[in-house]
């Protein structure tokens, strides 16, 4: 069939070379570049909800990504095969980047694939053919029972024993602790909002924490309200 050339409607760089499909008609394909495919990632990421620190994660990790990809003429997604991204993380893991760093970067480029392969921007994502780096999870030392006993004594007033305390009974991350509410603590039960993915909780105390958060409100708190913070400077 007759084919009409339509290159003058799209910038040069953003055309594929013509193909022909089963029903017999040229098409031309507009290809899309791995910046404007990592705006749309990053969009995506806002859209979800995702926390402010899951964002900028993303976009220095493919911001890195991207510097090499670029450097290695991969300007546009078709560009990126299973050898190229093979290469790329075998190049990062001679480094001198912990492997968890490498993991991480790993981990960004898997979601961001998976979003092109969502959204249409392509057919399958090149990490379906790639085994993640190794990543060895390191054991960290726990906080003995004197050294709980140290902190304590330098507290200096009943609020700095109270967080103490409800952070060793719970588990829970400082930042969770302190954006804690009055309203939150009903006897034995904490009701945390996490500032990780948005995810809210129920967390238990025992009767030391319990009571330490009596003594802190006996003696330095006024009756507060149930939407006060529940730790005040």
């Amino acid at each position: 069939r007759r084919f009409e050339s339509y290159r003058g409607c799209f910038p040069e760089e953003s055309l594929c070379p013509v193909r022909m499909r089963d029903a017999g008609f040229f098409v031309m394909v507009q290809r899309t570049t791995l910046d404007n495919a990592v705006n749309l990632f990053l969009l995506d990421s806002r859209a979800q909800g995702h926390t402010p620190n899951t964002q900028r994660s993303y976009r220095q990790l493919l911001r890195i990504a991207s510097r090499w990809l670029l450097d290695n003429d991969a300007t546009h997604l078709d560009d990126l095969t299973p050898a190229l991204c093979r290469t790329y993380l075998a190049e990062l893991q001679s480094t001198d980047l912990s492997p968890a760093y490498v993991h991480s970067i790993a981990r960004a480029l898997r979601s961001f694939f998976n979003f092109c392969v969502r959204d249409g921007l392509l057919d399958e994502s090149p990490f379906d053919k790639i085994k993640m780096p190794r990543h060895r999870t390191e054991v960290r030392d726990v906080l003995r029972l004197a050294d709980f006993k140290r902190l304590l004594d330098a507290a200096t007033c009943e609020r700095d024993k109270a967080i103490l305390y409800l952070l060793l009974d719970t588990g829970m991350r400082a930042s969770e602790a302190l954006a804690l509410n009055v309203g939150d603590v009903d006897g034995q039960t904490v009701t945390v909002r996490s500032d990780k993915g948005g995810r809210g909780r129920f967390v238990y105390i025992g009767a030391k924490t319990e009571k330490q958060l009596a003594r802190y409100f006996a003696f330095e708190r006024d009756t507060p309200g149930a939407s006060e913070p529940l730790f005040t400077s």
